[in-house]
């Protein structure tokens, strides 16, 4: 969601308002020692769950204890600062640092040292691959990805097959 709100809302007083508040909220839940559901299990969520229905992660969350701990492919940013005085510069170094470039264009194997790290940092017991049918890129990582969490952390994978946005290519039971 943070990423969408990105795409949206990049930028903007509103967009501030929304991380800002975000922010404290999960910061007053980590101070009193609290989360939103109970947690049973830790998980890697490996590109974008389906956007059309993200009552699917809550459900994940509230009925199952599983929380998302990491999305490498929407959280790992490159390098970049933001410079009011070359607007434009900045807007361009800012896609070139985006998450999803670096993930899709650069070496397999940098993706997968984060994904392994993203494992090992937010102590997770496993991850799922949210498959979208339409992104030849990010489907091409799928083996790559889960052998390397295998041998390396020993952690079970799911490949979820879904569209981002079409939520007629599979129904909520069959996500669920």
């Amino acid at each position: 969601q943070f990423f969408v709100m990105d795409w949206l809302y990049g930028g903007t007083a509103d967009g501030t308002r929304y991380y800002e508040l975000v922010r404290d909220e999960v910061k007053g839940l980590a101070e009193r020692g609290q989360s939103l559901y109970p947690e049973r299990f830790r998980l890697l969520s490996l590109c974008s769950p389906p956007s059309h229905n993200w009552k699917l992660v809550d459900w994940m969350q509230r009925e199952k204890g599983a929380s998302l701990v990491s999305d490498t492919f929407d959280t790992h940013w490159g390098e970049w600062e933001w410079n009011p005085s070359r607007p434009l510069e900045s807007l361009a170094e800012k896609c070139a640092a985006d998450p999803h470039i670096l993930t899709y264009n650069g070496p397999v194997e940098d993706t997968v040292e984060a994904v392994v790290q993203d494992a090992v940092d937010f102590h997770a017991d496993g991850a799922i691959y949210w498959a979208a049918v339409g992104c030849r890129q990010g489907c091409g990582m799928i083996r790559v990805l889960k052998d390397a969490l295998h041998q390396r952390v020993d952690i079970p994978w799911a490949t979820i097959d879904m569209d981002v946005n079409d939520p007629t290519f599979v129904s909520d039971d069959e996500l669920k």
